[in-house]
């Protein structure tokens, strides 16, 4: 029997303006006798006038839109993705759908699809379909008009069967037509397909749609089954923000807009994936793309960097407080914890008063996205990143200070430890708390991306990208090369041997030391940049050259990603500009 092929072509997607183009009219010769009368002449004028109001508004509301995206600021873009963060815009939506849903008899020959309804992954589908027996599902993406390989994912697995079946399609290639084919398995590993062909219509943004992508010798390492959660700057005057997701081969997946905030980690909290969409709020998002729940700030609190979740799921965020910025121009000195039930923000912990003679030490400069400094803000810490202990007790990672600093929020908030140069920290009222080196090692300089694990009553395993850069604009007098002689001073890597580091130690709580219990060598990054392990793998960035790495456990590199050398479906160049954080993951 020949496999029915359910066929859709997009309307109304994002166009851009080169695909619009004018076609002269056909002239066609009549004789006298058959020209029609002066009131025929007149309706058939106005229809053509009518018509060519509607073309015309529609190519410039299309053109608008592009170059608005493109070009403005304060565009359309940035409209429309404010609009699809709240509240009113997901209930539509799912209100949409469920209407749908009752009113139509959907089978897997009459599927429900909807290209990104809930505005949350612009390349994706939303699938719904009843079958009479209980069914397992999976689909692969085709884009026949390329050579970019399939894409396939395991919706639900043969012991999660069901008959009713609704789920989100990722994957789907922009500018070109793609063919989405479903494979349902019963219970007697009988299959059967069908496919449904979409053309999608441009990205939001300017990112690549392949990156270079490199292979190495070493293939016997193999990732888990994700996608590479890409966290670039915006472009040049946009204020809209995108974390984009790639596969193994480099090819575009996934396009996730954010507001006015750069990507920086995705979280799972119960069935839900979290992540910041401004400096205000969080969203998350279920396994359709539907936000659920926001969380936001209070008051003026924003966020500043880094976010994480207790036990409970609550958020756990550095943040800024606005009324201190106006008074001293300080950023990301709190700690605070928004309450994933009640939604209730509550101040853990201020550092600015727990660490306030080394604070005044300081002065008010701030390191900017090229390296160098900027007196607009006072940026004494820069706390990077954020890690849990236990629901009382969180590593801080400062950049400016080169340190980690352990914060205990049980009743009276206070500094437990800290691991870090002693000579930074020999003021008597941190002195005692400096953590001492079991063993001869290098000190990491500049760190991101602290990581905790294996933790117990005699302490942790720590992980950090060591990106090896000793540079504090609010230190300016400090001594680095006495205090951290084998870090790199320069924001550019003026030999072969600079070089930065994903760094493991074992840090013993009792004894108050600290060992460092594995190195890998990644090429230098000053800023920014993380390291994650998965399974027996280490995905690193290379920020400044827009590039991110999977190496095995040995330190061998497995492939490295080149953002800087990416294409589009139709061969133009493109480029992702500066990568902050690459997160392995969906």
């Amino acid at each position: 029997m020949a496999t029915p092929e359910l066929v859709h072509h997009a309307t109304g997607t994002r166009t851009k303006s080169s695909d619009y183009r004018s076609v002269p009219p056909q002239r066609k010769t009549e004789d006298d006798s058959a020209k029609p009368t002066w009131r025929e002449q007149l309706r058939r004028a106005s229809i053509i006038v009518a018509m060519l109001v509607v073309v015309a508004l529609t190519a410039w509301s299309a053109l608008t839109y592009y170059n608005a995206r493109r070009n403005s600021p304060s565009s359309v873009l940035a409209h429309t993705v404010e609009r699809i963060y709240t509240i009113g815009y997901q209930k539509r939506a799912s209100a949409t759908l469920e209407k749908k849903k009752k009113t139509g008899n959907y089978t897997v020959d009459h599927m429900l699809v909807e290209a990104n309804p809930f505005g949350t992954n612009t390349t994706s589908l939303y699938v719904f379909f009843v079958t009479d027996q209980l069914m397992s599902v999976s689909y692969t993406v085709s884009a026949p008009e390329t050579n970019f390989p399939d894409f396939t994912r395991v919706v639900t697995t043969q012991a999660q069967r069901g008959r009713t079946h609704e789920f989100q399609v990722t994957g789907l290639i922009p500018s070109t037509k793609n063919v989405v084919t479903f494979t349902l398995t019963d219970v007697d590993e009988h299959t059967i397909t069908r496919q449904y062909t979409y053309t999608m219509g441009d990205v939001l943004g300017n990112e690549p749609v392949r990156v270079n992508a490199t292979f190495f010798a070493d293939n016997s390492t193999k990732l888990t089954n994700g996608l590479y959660a890409v966290m670039p700057e915006a472009a040049e005057g946009s204020s809209t923000h995108f974390a984009f997701l790639y596969d193994s081969s480099g090819i575009l997946r996934g396009e996730i807009p954010l507001k006015n905030v750069k990507g920086t980690r995705f979280i799972t909290i119960g069935q839900q994936t979290c992540y910041a969409v401004s400096t205000t709020q969080f969203a998350c998002v279920d396994k359709l793309g539907a936000v659920k729940n926001f969380f936001n700030f209070d008051e003026r609190y924003s966020l500043f960097s880094d976010y994480t979740t207790d036990s409970n799921g609550n958020i756990i965020a550095i943040a800024t407080n606005g009324n201190a910025f106006d008074k001293t121009k300080e950023v990301g000195t709190y700690v605070v914890r928004i309450n994933i039930l009640n939604g209730k923000m509550t101040v853990l912990a201020n550092l600015a008063r727990l660490l306030n003679s080394y604070r005044t030490t300081t002065v008010a400069r701030a390191l900017t996205a090229d390296g160098g400094s900027s007196d607009g803000a006072w940026n004494w810490l820069d706390l990077d990143s954020i890690s849990a202990l236990d629901d009382n007790r969180y590593l801080l990672s400062s950049r400016e200070a080169s340190s980690v600093i352990t914060l205990d929020v049980n009743d009276s908030p206070s500094i437990t430890s800290i691991i870090g140069p002693a000579n930074l920290w020999n003021d008597p009222k941190y002195s005692y708390l400096v953590m001492k080196k079991n063993g001869n090692f290098a000190d990491f300089a500049g760190q991101n991306d602290i990581r905790v694990s294996n933790v117990n009553a005699t302490g942790y395993t720590l992980t950090l990208f060591n990106n090896n850069y000793a540079y504090s604009p609010s230190n300016p007098t400090f001594n680095w090369s006495n205090a951290l002689p084998t870090a790199s001073q320069r924001i550019q890597a003026t030999n072969s041997e600079a070089r930065s580091y994903v760094y493991t130690y074992a840090v013993n709580t009792q004894d108050n030391t600290y060992t460092l219990t594995s190195s890998m060598s990644t090429p230098y990054s000053p800023l920014y940049g993380n390291a994650q392990f998965v399974d027996d793998a280490v995905v690193t960035v290379d920020s400044q050259a827009a590039t991110w790495s999977a190496w095995n456990n040995q330190g061998t590199q497995l492939v490295k990603f080149n953002g800087h050398e990416g294409t589009n479906v139709n061969g133009a160049r493109a480029s992702l500009g500066t990568v902050y954080k690459v997160q392995y993951c969906f």
